[in-house]
């Protein structure tokens, strides 16, 4: 059922002039309504929108009205040079992109023939309509042939024209070749036609640094995405843009640099709450990289939650691809993005402003603070398509009397209500937000993420020794994450325990899952093999060829150059890859031997800005102090085994740790009634054994006689 079906005559009329976008027969419904209700500032707002779009109906119909009701202020003076300039080049188009034609219907071109007739010298009219088809940079070739039909009194059917892409992705890729490019992904594959999106890849460039590279797309005589990058300049909230490279005449593409982190969008997922603090530090981010823009004359206007990425204490702002020019004070044409983020005066068809990027700031802060959009509680509607957007959130918003109703006494609240003012000259200038929430940056935690990690042919292996797992890890895996990697975490000399490896590698486990779930992945985004210590490249290269899962490995992540012989053929990761910039000096970074020094010294403020967030969760500062006393096993000659017994001391299961399992998993296949672990990376093992849930804890390791490592486990029954 149409959703506007109930509503009442003005309601409805409303509905159809913020749908217009997505219904372009409804922008003269809502002028007929208006009409009909007699409602003159309304039909003002769809004249704007229907000059605006070309809708010579619309115009026609309330210049008709107008002329009746002798109203001059809804009249159009200047229709015969509109029609010939500007009108008819936009007007009535249809695509069937399964029969691959354009047309023009049989009565919207007597109409336009119509129309021609009473502006005088037929002749005369056709060439000035022509002329101008001629010198709209952005006139796709359909409409030119088209209108030569119409002119021609022909039947207004061509075939569309479209640009041949299956070469596109050849010719990125033999570029890459030629000139010592790595492409890692195709992030997006490019479309041609009315939905046209640009091939995008994510790549190693030939400096060594992962790199997107986007296709340009082209936009007439307008700005470029790469002109907005140029007049923007340098901004830590913002997106670097390297320049862009020519593949051949007529295709370019962008080398942008990568924004690592999670979409805001995340954050608004049902249950997610937000601290007040971290909602601030957000705002505050991107309410700068606004003023910013703004100071150099560009809107963004299309600031929503997908277009967010936060990392740490930093927040950066995407997709420049949407933005316009507008110096200050002035307004421009635009168009609505998103129904959900939609300014009042977008959605009515008025001219958007910087203070439009303020307002969908002010839904985005409301919800950060709330939890529900400041204008509808419609969470079932939030992925509903398009039309239905329209009238649950941008109608509403329209329509408002004011700003959001909050309660009182809230400063932050206070702040949004502000922004959200249906009065642009009311709301606060980005740098005023800027102003309003400044304060020192803060740590931002992370939201659950969404993002689906695929493992077949994706997975990213990270080989690493980890003694005690600092910040660097972890930043390191995040990042490989980010790319969209599922990561398989070889923990190297797994049963080795010395000075730099002083902990069980099944306790590092732990610690580094704990850490990469305070940075909201879970579980599914990754795993862990243990591998033991080899005394030949040949054993451990046959290691790591017969892991599960081998066929699946896209890529290695290491910065040391002998994990990089084992791998040769396979692209390598290393630290440069994600964390350095063009044009900017690198250097590997290792924390590991501050660690362990401040674990030694009992420092623990050097120890809190090193370690990752969940060592301590896993094992106390003090007892990892003490874990320095302890003998060294500097590696294992003969098998490593694991007994498992309970709280009475009785022999639950022994054997020999099966290859690339933990010690806990294996004990698991060793229970004659079955057993299976819950949460592996709780600080005590959760399991289910013969029927019983408890903890598994680890007890110690010892080398005996036979130069066997033994490792001891007890099992707590809940």
């Amino acid at each position: 059922m149409d959703p506007t079906a109930r509503m009442s005559p003005l309601m409805s009329a409303y509905a159809d002039l913020v749908s217009s976008g997505d219904r372009p027969e409804a922008l003269l419904d809502a002028a007929v309504s208006f009409i009909g209700l007699g409602m003159q500032p309304e039909l003002g707002i769809v004249l704007r929108l229907a000059r605006r779009r070309g809708d010579i109906h619309t115009v026609l119909a309330i210049r008709d009205y107008a002329r009746r009701a002798s109203c001059r202020e809804l009249d159009v003076p200047d229709f015969d040079r509109w029609f010939m300039e500007y009108a008819v080049t936009r007007f009535g188009v249809a695509l069937d992109t399964d029969a691959g034609i354009a047309f023009i219907s049989g009565l919207d071109a007597e109409m336009i023939r119509t129309v021609v007739a009473g502006l005088g010298s037929e002749a005369d009219v056709w060439r000035k309509i022509l002329a101008a088809a001629r010198r709209d940079a952005f006139l796709p070739p359909e409409r030119l042939a088209l209108l030569q039909k119409v002119m021609a009194l022909e039947e207004a059917v061509v075939a569309l024209t479209t640009r041949n892409r299956s070469d596109v992705d050849p010719a990125f890729r033999r570029y890459c070749r030629d000139n010592g490019i790595e492409v890692l992904k195709t992030l997006q594959s490019g479309v041609e036609g009315p939905d046209r999106r640009s091939n995008i890849y994510l790549v190693i460039d030939a400096d060594g640094i992962a790199k997107v590279f986007k296709e340009v797309t082209a936009r007439g005589g307008a700005p470029s995405e790469k002109d907005f990058f140029d007049l923007a300049g340098r901004h830590p909230s913002i997106p670097r843009c390297y320049g862009v490279i020519g593949i051949r005449p007529g295709l370019e593409f962008l080398k942008l640099s990568v924004c690592y982190g999670q979409t805001l969008a995340d954050w608004l997922a049902p249950g997610a709450v937000v601290p007040r603090q971290s909602a601030a530090q957000v705002i505050a981010k991107i309410a700068e990289a606004l003023a910013h823009l703004h100071e150099r004359g560009i809107v963004h206007l299309d600031i929503r939650p997908e277009n967010i990425v936060v990392d740490g204490v930093e927040a950066t702002l995407l997709d420049l691809n949407n933005c316009l020019r507008a110096a200050a004070g002035e307004t421009i044409d635009a168009g609505m993005t998103d129904p959900r983020y939609a300014p009042p005066e977008i959605a009515l068809g008025e001219r958007a402003s910087h203070s439009s990027d303020v307002y969908q700031l002010g839904v985005l802060f409301h919800q950060l603070l709330t939890g529900s959009h400041p204008f509808a509680a419609g969470a079932g509607d939030w992925h509903a398509g398009r039309e239905r957007q329209t009238l649950v959130y941008a109608l509403p918003m329209a329509l408002a009397a004011g700003g959001s109703k909050v309660p009182s006494g809230d400063p932050l609240l206070a702040l949004a209500a502000r922004m959200l003012d249906k009065d642009p000259s009311r709301r606060p200038s980005a740098r005023q937000v800027v102003e309003a929430l400044a304060a020192p940056a803060k740590i931002i935690r992370h939201a659950p993420r969404t993002m689906h990690r695929s493992r077949a042919g994706n997975v990213v292996l990270f080989p690493a020794r980890m003694g005690i797992p600092h910040r660097g890890h972890v930043d390191y895996l995040c990042r490989l994450l980010e790319l969209g990697y599922h990561a398989v975490i070889s923990l190297q000399r797994a049963y080795t325990i010395t000075d730099m490896d002083p902990l069980p590698k099944w306790l590092v486990m732990k610690m580094v899952a704990g850490s990469l779930m305070d940075r909201g992945f879970s579980g599914d985004d990754f795993d862990f093999i243990f591998t033991p210590f080899y005394r030949t490249r040949q054993e451990h290269r046959l290691h790591f060829a017969m892991m599960p899962g081998r066929q699946d490995v896209a890529a290695v992540a290491s910065g040391n150059s002998e994990v990089h012989d084992l791998f040769k053929g396979l692209p390598i990761l290393d630290q440069r890859v994600v964390f350095g910039h063009e044009g900017e000096d690198y250097f590997n970074r290792s924390w590991g031997a501050l660690l362990r020094r401040a674990i030694k010294d009992g420092d623990r403020a050097a120890f809190d800005a090193y370690a990752a967030s969940g060592v301590t969760r896993i094992m106390p500062f003090d007892e990892l102090r003490r874990r320095y006393a302890e003998n060294d096993i500097p590696f294992v000659h003969g098998n490593a085994y694991a007994a498992l017994r309970d709280a009475d001391g009785r022999t639950m299961a022994e054997g020999r740790v099966r290859r690339y399992r933990s010690p806990e998993e294996s004990l698991m296949a060793f229970l004659d009634g079955g057993g299976k672990i819950i949460d592996p990376y709780a600080r005590e093992t959760t399991a289910e054994i013969n029927g019983q849930r408890g903890r598994i804890s680890y007890v110690d390791t010892f080398i005996d006689d036979q130069g066997n490592e033994r490792i001891s486990f007890v099992f707590h029954a809940d």
